[in-house]
């Protein structure tokens, strides 16, 4: 059980603000199905956290994610030579979760630029195989921002360059001099815009939406942004009604009324705030519990963590920023259980002193 704590907490206080929300549910059934789901997603998790303790296993773990994101990557790709343009469309038209996906790729980018800046070889390779590798791993941080701009993940392009903001801190930190830091963080944010340079006039030809996103932001951004001010004042709204118990999983989709405004038939597209108006003030306290826990193990033991975890608890910060965006529930159960699994690890498990980012060669 104490492998679990976080998680327990968490979501045991998720999963009771759900229960909870039967009781005044406008579609029992959708709510009740959901919340059977949340429950069943739950204990898969909870049984895989023993395996995620393992330092090894969140390893492979993210070796999968960024593979997976490796794949949706070149099915963007086909899509571009399959149709042209306009592949953001075509890409929804698959069945694809355009959101979902684009934080993966996301949270991909973040990791393979952390591992190019900061990545040391623990053998003997050569100081041009280590060059090498590092552009390659740069060069796949820089495919993926590229293909998120071909679908026109918003979201997720701006949480890549919130990833890209944590690098550059983690950059400097380690770096052994302050000249040295200015020179790794400058050629990092050169290479990033560099390529955002050329390659926008590409991005541009196959989405051609990205130019009239653009000359709304100029000429009204209050327009720009009109959408998701309704979603935000939709989710206040449904949580004003009645912020103690929430409206049930999957109840925050319903088009609603209000004295002022019709709000549409749509997701908030806020993780907090759905889990708030969905889940009442107990999906609020866990969401707020999970804050906390990651910025206690953010401050007090990041320097400190091999840079497998270092790299799992910078891409929490990413995530955390998508959600601001996204409702991503399935992606939120997974990064909680690493994060458990994390914290278990640091407070319960006997470890060899670990390498501090400051020395020669941080452990993987």
């Amino acid at each position: 059980m104490k492998a679990a704590r976080v998680y327990w907490v968490v979501y045991g206080l998720s999963f009771l603000g759900a229960a909870l929300s039967l009781l005044r549910a406008d579609d029992l059934r959708l709510a009740l199905w959901n919340t059977v789901g949340s429950g069943i997603n739950f204990v898969v998790y909870l049984l895989f956290i023993p395996v995620l303790a393992s330092r090894m296993a969140r390893r492979f773990l993210l070796t999968s994610l960024v593979g997976t994101a490796i794949v949706w990557g070149l099915e963007i790709q086909w899509l571009v030579e399959a149709h042209g343009t306009l592949v953001y469309s075509t890409f929804a038209e698959t069945g694809s979760d355009k959101n979902q996906i684009g934080i993966v790729m996301a949270l991909a980018a973040t990791a393979l630029f952390c591992l190019a800046a900061v990545w040391k070889p623990s053998g003997t390779m050569h100081k041009w195989q280590v060059s090498i590798m590092r552009f390659v791993l740069a060069s796949g941080g820089i495919y993926m921002f590229y293909s998120l701009a071909l679908v026109y993940a918003r979201s997720s392009i701006l949480a890549t360059f919130v990833g890209i903001g944590g690098v550059l801190v983690v950059l400097y930190l380690r770096s052994p001099s302050r000249w040295s830091a200015v020179f790794r963080v400058g050629l990092l944010v050169s290479i990033v815009a560099l390529s955002v340079t050329l390659l926008l006039s590409k991005v541009l030809d196959i989405s051609p939406y990205w130019r009239v996103v653009w000359d709304r932001m100029l000429s009204d951004p209050g327009d720009a942004f009109y959408n998701r001010e309704i979603l935000i004042r939709k989710g206040l709204f449904l949580v004003s009604e009645n912020p103690l118990v929430g409206v049930g999983m999957g109840g925050t989709k319903e088009a609603v009324s209000s004295i002022y405004l019709d709000f549409p038939y749509y997701y908030i597209h806020n993780s907090f705030l759905t889990d708030w108006a969905e889940k009442g003030i107990l999906g609020l306290f866990g969401n707020l519990v999970w804050l906390y826990m990651y910025l206690k193990i953010l401050r007090g033991r990041f320097f400190n963590s091999p840079l497998t975890d270092q790299i799992w608890l910078l891409l929490f910060a990413v995530m955390f920023f998508a959600m601001n965006f996204a409702d991503c529930t399935s992606i939120n159960m997974a990064m909680l259980a690493i994060l458990s699994a994390i914290y278990y690890e640091q407070h319960h498990i006997e470890q060899p002193r670990m390498a501090s980012i400051f020395s020669r060669n941080v452990e993987v």
